[in-house]
């Protein structure tokens, strides 16, 4: 079933005369070889320098329509991962967390770990408190096993 208003104009519609008018007057003023003014500064241009008071959105969706501006960001990614290290030992990642870990069975204690950043290598230890003592005690431990770190 199709609603009886389907493919009609909007009672609340813009005239088309105004709407040509407007993207005239973007095109002539607002859209030369440099940046194009997007909808929101050209409504604001429309309203302050033409007396057409047009609601951003509006001009947005017939600035679309007319291929006068495009959607999507113009910015990159704020953030952007670190590639990893490409050789085992070049980065060595230590981190102390504090925490319940044996859920009430035992007493409250450090968790000490320590992962190679190339191969995601993992070595633990579960201490006391994370003190300057437990920490040598992991790097020891990570010698022993691994070598030393080209970074910590």
């Amino acid at each position: 079933m199709v609603h009886g208003n389907a493919g009609r104009r909007s009672n609340r519609g813009k005239p088309e005369k105004l709407r040509k008018r407007a993207l005239r007057i973007i095109a002539e003023h607002y859209q030369g070889p440099g940046e194009p003014f997007g909808p929101t500064l050209a409504a604001e241009h429309l309203a302050q320098d033409h007396g057409l008071k047009i609601d951003a959105e509006t001009l947005r969706r017939w600035m679309l329509a007319e291929g006068r501006w495009k959607r999507g960001r113009k910015r990159k990614p704020y953030r952007q991962r670190r590639p990893r290290r490409a050789h085992f030992g070049e980065l060595v990642q230590m981190d102390g967390s504090f925490e319940d870990w044996l859920e009430g069975r035992g007493p409250r204690g450090c968790w000490i770990d320590m992962v190679d950043d190339a191969t995601s290598a993992v070595l633990a230890r579960l201490g006391d408190e994370e003190t300057t003592w437990a920490v040598a005690d992991a790097l020891r431990a990570w010698v022993e096993c691994y070598g030393v770190p080209r970074a910590l």
